[in-house]
């Protein structure tokens, strides 16, 4: 497989994943001089002719871009930057958790139970925080800030570690979703670090 340009490669995963429109994707192909030029003449024909307009198209597409990007390297990299996002403790804080409280719920992603239990006990018992409303917008600047180091320095420990088995390849993303959503991983953590 020849390694596509990072922005390409970008906009397979975010088209598998969601986060693009197969309709977007479609004008995107018909657009892009350059596709033809890096795909294999076949590969770059499977996308120019397929039916996007059908119901089966989003899951026949995937099949098509997943051929050519690493579904778990782009996967690993976008939590890494939600993860050091977090770190950061910008104006998104609460958008972030929100995301990655659904990723381990939801999504599988067990590895980082410890990041998000501080979410979890914020929205569950916001008075425990100090927090006079349930909505993190109706929250004063101090307020905010208040929360936020509350988790302190707990969750940097735990952003801290999370981020080094990510790096360390500890903990290898898929990029997958099982028949209920589940996103895969293969957990190389010695029984000790779990």
């Amino acid at each position: 497989m020849t390694a596509l340009p990072r922005p390409i490669q970008e906009r397979f995963y975010q088209t598998i994943t969601g986060d693009r429109s197969v309709e977007d994707f479609e004008q995107w192909v018909y657009a892009d001089s350059e596709l033809e030029m890096l795909l294999k003449p076949d590969d770059y024909v499977d996308l120019i002719s397929l039916n996007y307009k059908t119901r089966e198209a989003t899951y026949e597409l995937s099949c098509l871009l997943k051929k050519h990007i690493d579904l778990g390297t782009l996967e690993t990299d976008k939590m890494l930057g939600r993860l050091r996002e977090a770190q950061q403790k910008t104006e998104r804080f609460p958008c972030l958790f929100s995301g990655l409280y659904n990723l381990y719920d939801k999504g599988g992603y067990i590895f980082i139970a410890e990041v998000v239990h501080c979410y979890y006990l914020l929205e569950a018992f916001p008075e425990s925080y100090n927090a006079i409303t349930n909505e993190w917008k109706d929250l004063t600047q101090l307020q905010r800030t208040t929360v936020v180091e509350s988790f302190s320095p707990n969750l940097e420990t735990e952003l801290e570690w999370v981020i080094a088995r990510l790096e360390k390849g500890k903990i290898q993303l898929s990029g997958e979703r099982d028949a209920w959503g589940q996103y895969g991983y293969i957990d190389l953590r010695d029984p000790s670090e779990c």
